[in-house]
């Protein structure tokens, strides 16, 4: 029986560290995939790809489906992923997960959201709760992973599942046709947004987890909060002129 394909895209930031992409890399790796025929592209911004620490550590992977795009930077964490989809063209997957650099899902992650994706058809990405990794790390750190508590309550009952980053696994032909905007300052907010308002939902699998580190200063928190809020009025503004 042939195997199902599936793509896994990390965009990297040209101020991610060699160490922050080792630890993503044991992180894919740990996966339980062996139902899938797999590539996982780390779309990565480079200036220099012959001086790039983080590019000569990706290619010692390439004999475990690792695969390698070094990109100027453009577009952001946006033209990262649309570069990466349209890189994937002749392998052609069904399904592709998205994660960030940072994220450690849980072994059968994939799997579950990709059971759920087979079962409901009206669905183009299905994700599952966040858990802090550095939770007791200080005050703002813990207050995230309360944070996230809570909106893990608001995902278990909400009909309207917004998942941040787009981290998750969606279909990827809609992916492919309907591409990030690379003008928006929160293209995950607004391809959900799109993608509702186009009759499509998303969905959630609640028995898994995906853990991330949590912004842990004052100032790395507000730089956050303020992007968020005002990529969500950006995108309120985009949707009424629409």
């Amino acid at each position: 029986m042939e195997k199902e394909k599936l793509a896994i895209i990390i965009p990297v930031a040209p101020s991610e560290p060699k160490e922050v992409v080792k630890r993503s890399v044991d992180a894919m790796l740990s996966l339980d995939l062996p139902k899938f025929d797999y590539r996982i592209v780390y779309s990565i911004d480079v200036v220099d790809e012959n001086e790039d620490e983080r590019v000569k550590l990706l290619k010692k992977y390439r004999k475990h489906n690792i695969v390698l795009l070094a990109r100027k930077p453009r577009g952001r964490r946006a033209g990262a992923i649309n570069d990466a989809v349209e890189f994937l063209s002749s392998f052609n997957p069904e399904y592709v997960a998205i994660f960030d650099v940072d994220s450690v899902p849980e072994r059968e992650m994939i799997s579950k959201c990709i059971d759920r994706l087979r079962r409901r058809k009206d669905v183009f990405l299905v994700s599952c709760p966040r858990k802090i990794l550095n939770s007791s790390q200080n005050s703002i750190t813990r207050n995230v992973s309360l944070e996230y508590r809570l909106y893990e309550l608001f995902l278990r009952h909400s009909g309207f599942k917004m998942f941040n980053g787009l981290i998750g696994v969606l279909r990827y032909d809609i992916l492919k046709k309907e591409k990030l905007n690379e003008n928006v300052l929160g293209e995950d907010d607004e391809f959900i947004t799109r993608m509702y308002l186009k009759g499509y939902e998303a969905d959630v699998v609640t028995d898994c987890y995906i853990y991330e580190e949590a912004v842990s200063s004052v100032k790395d928190l507000l730089k956050q909060r303020v992007r968020w809020y005002y990529s969500s009025l950006e995108n309120f503004f985009l949707k009424v002129k629409a």
